[in-house]
């Protein structure tokens, strides 16, 4: 008998407050996981988040018992917290979801066939021992079950999937692969293992069988395709346990052939030079937390590839196996760290870090986008950095580690000055000449550049952000020891940090609306013809001036609007250009040596109402709809000018992920978004309203999952393994 998995994910009970709290506690809410219980007070000034506990309750039959030899093990996605659980009664422990999650034996008190109750507790305000360690760091302590849960049947022989590691050798030459495992359950008699292995279309490349006591596989690949930016190739090996004729377990590793060189010549990809750029990413979004759906995921990773990006930071805490699948996929390579914030130090902290650490990697390091792991960020502690050097060099020796130091003096001062095999810098660029010295490869990653603040839709603010980040450019030029760069940040985030409430750092904002910096950082990095107007084109005196900003990659571009035409050679990516307004559309034409590349806005008139489109996000979809808001003009036109609150207010079955109380959402520069879910058949609409405009309305499409099971009952946990 082969594994067995089941979703513990739809209809749990849940309140803020003890468990054991009086009759004025919080009113109990039906919810489904992931579910965070931050979700309307945060990204708002003078609303402080909640922290302290809540708790989660859920009733679920379990099948019949399982024929053979094994056990039930209740496991979960990352959180952050210490949770109690219970099950049926009985206090099982007390557990750190340490972002990463974890497992519990629970066989002895399941009832098969029969009602089950598991209750967790759980708080978001820790003691300082639990990571990252510090109560106020720069980003939210989100609370909730923001990862899912499952039950899964195991042989007591069968694979031990954190010892599973694929490595590769001879990637650009003779790719080999190389399979380290081990077995749980220990030792059995004529116990054997078969590797297979197999592309991304199912056929089969290569195969090993042998004893499982071996502990190792060895298997070579013909017309291998090496993983890349441009070439995310990724291949799949299958494990089968055999005992005899019968079949223990099978398990499933994806992983990818790549070959990763840091030194102070520059950065290598399979023997040929690569620079990292992209961005430092927050795991939240307005309305949802920290409990994001895959397919947001997904749109993140795809959004910055869009962009010409190659690269993403982890910060600062292990973030959603969802996230790292989709960064395989796309080809964007990964900094990932454990959860820290100026934290880092010895004791009780040192041994949280220690077993965060090693199950991260264990966790993460047959995915290829990885190619740095973190162990700090802008804190200096020289026993702490050598313990978890270690674990780094002896779990995953081909990956380098670094942490980001933002004061070189500070470095120096505590002892850390050569610790990490690659130097993270935030900010110091004015030190970069010296820093290269003080790591064990030469080469220096900029880990955070460029926190410049700029709210979007307010045009000046994100100029100066633009200027930031080409001054940083120009900074970098000459220093080939600087293999890359992650801006901070990819996306605005909550803070209570200073109490700031938000940090509007992001390139684009918390709901992933872009700024003027994600097109300067497309007009360098893409590599097809580009070419954008932005700007209030409308709502104006004919003739009066209007700013706009023109960005491109293109070697001239025309300019457009009426009868005035202005052909130029852009210089550094970004030209703001000052034109008289006329009511006819305003066209851009970018001559590329790849194509040419058309770019146009209309003119619009004042705001007179709301606009609201349900977009698909994929066929999981799960309910969940991508909701895009336009302010119009009466020739429904999107009014670039107009920023403002827009109320949402659902009918039927369908669940909104408003950021505050009173339902509402960002719209800036005439667009804006909200996520949309549907929680049942029948019609299910969304109006949205503001003051002095007309209400817009969409229906939501069908697009639930078909399920089968009656209500209550368990679901397959479909998810892949590899994650």
């Amino acid at each position: 008998m082969t594994r067995l998995r089941y979703g513990l994910n739809r209809g749990w009970r849940f309140r803020r407050g003890k468990a054991r709290s009086s009759a004025a506690a919080e009113a109990w809410s039906v919810v489904d996981l992931p579910h965070c219980w931050n979700r309307t007070d945060t990204f708002q000034p003078d609303v402080e988040y909640y922290r302290g506990p809540g708790v989660y309750e859920h009733a679920f039959e379990t099948p019949e018992r399982v024929a053979g030899d094994g056990e039930w093990f209740l496991c979960s996605e990352g959180f952050y917290g210490l949770a109690t659980l219970r099950l049926n009664g009985r206090r099982l422990g007390r557990f750190d979801g340490q972002y990463l999650g974890f497992e519990c034996p629970v066989g002895r008190w399941l009832r098969h066939s029969d009602a089950n109750e598991l209750a967790i507790e759980l708080t978001n305000e820790c003691p300082d021992y639990v990571l990252p360690g510090t109560d106020n760091p720069d980003f939210l302590l989100f609370g909730g079950l923001a990862g899912r849960f499952w039950l899964e049947w195991r042989s007591t022989l069968c694979f031990d999937q954190r010892s599973l590691q694929v490595l590769t050798h001879e990637v650009t030459t003779d790719p080999r692969v190389e399979i380290r495992f081990a077995l749980s359950g220990g030792a059995g008699q004529g116990l054997s293992a078969r590797w297979i292995l197999s592309d991304d279309l199912g056929q089969p490349v290569g195969e090993w069988e042998g004893e499982a006591a071996a502990g190792v596989a060895w298997c070579g690949l013909a017309q291998a395709v090496l993983w890349s930016p441009r070439t995310p190739r990724l291949y799949h090996v299958r494990a089968e346990l055999r005992q005899g004729d019968e079949l223990l377990d099978t398990v499933t590793v994806r992983f990818g052939l790549r070959q990763v060189d840091f030194t102070s010549a520059g950065l290598s990809l399979n023997g040929e030079p690569c620079e990292l750029r992209g961005f430092n990413r927050h795991e939240c979004l307005p309305g949802l937390g920290n409990a994001l759906p895959q397919w947001l995921h997904r749109e993140d990773a795809r959004t910055i590839r869009q962009l010409g990006g190659n690269f993403v930071r982890l910060s600062h805490y292990p973030q959603h196996s969802e996230f790292l699948d989709a960064c395989d996929e796309e080809g964007l390579m990964i900094y990932a760290e454990i959860a820290s914030w100026k934290s880092v130090r010895g004791g009780r902290w040192l041994r949280r870090a220690r077993t965060q650490m090693e199950s991260m990697i264990r966790r993460d390091r047959n995915h290829p986008s990885i190619v740095l792991w973190g162990m700090g960020n802008e804190s200096q502690h020289r026993r702490a950095f050598v313990a978890l050097s270690d674990i780094i060099h002896d779990l995953d020796p081909s990956r380098p580690s670094i942490y980001a130091e933002n004061h070189l003096y500070r470095a120096r001062r505590a002892r850390t000055l050569g610790m990490p095999d690659v130097w993270g810098c935030n900010y110091e660029v004015e030190v970069l000449d010296e820093v290269r010295e003080h790591c064990r490869t030469g080469a220096v990653v900029i880990s955070e550049a460029c926190n410049q603040q700029a709210e979007r839709g307010a045009l000046e603010a994100e100029r100066a952000q633009v200027k930031a980040i080409k001054d940083l450019w120009v900074a970098l030029a000459d220093k080939e020891y600087v293999v890359g760069h992650a801006l901070w940040s990819f996306n605005d985030y909550p803070t209570m940090f200073r109490r700031r409430y938000v940090r509007f750092t992001g390139k684009f904002d918390a709901w992933r609306q872009p700024k003027l910096a994600a097109s300067l950082f497309k007009a360098r990095y893409y590599e097809q013809p580009f070419v954008e107007v932005i700007g209030p084109w409308g709502d104006t005196e004919p003739g009066a001036p209007v700013r706009l900003d023109l960005f491109t990659n293109c070697a001239r571009v025309t300019v457009v609007a009426g009868d005035r035409q202005i052909t130029f050679d852009p210089a550094g990516l970004h030209r703001e250009l000052e034109l008289p307004f006329a009511a006819v559309a305003l066209s851009a034409v970018g001559l590329h040596a790849a194509g040419n590349v058309h770019c146009e806005l209309r003119p619009f008139g004042p705001a007179a109402a709301l606009r609201a489109r349900a977009l698909p996000v994929g066929e999981e979809s799960d309910g969940w709809h991508d909701l895009r808001l336009r302010a119009v003009d009466d020739c429904g036109e999107t009014v670039t000018a107009w920023n403002g609150l827009v109320g949402l207010e659902g009918r039927g079955p369908v669940e909104l992920s408003s950021f505050n109380v009173r339902g509402e959402v960002v719209v800036a520069k005439g667009t804006g978004r909200a996520i949309a879910r549907r929680t049942g058949p029948g019609a299910a609409v969304v109006e949205v309203r503001a003051a002095g405009l007309d209400p817009g309305r969409v229906e939501l499409p069908e697009n639930l999952r078909p399920r089968v099971q009656a209500a209550g009952a368990l679901e397959p946990y479909t998810r892949p393994e590899w994650g």
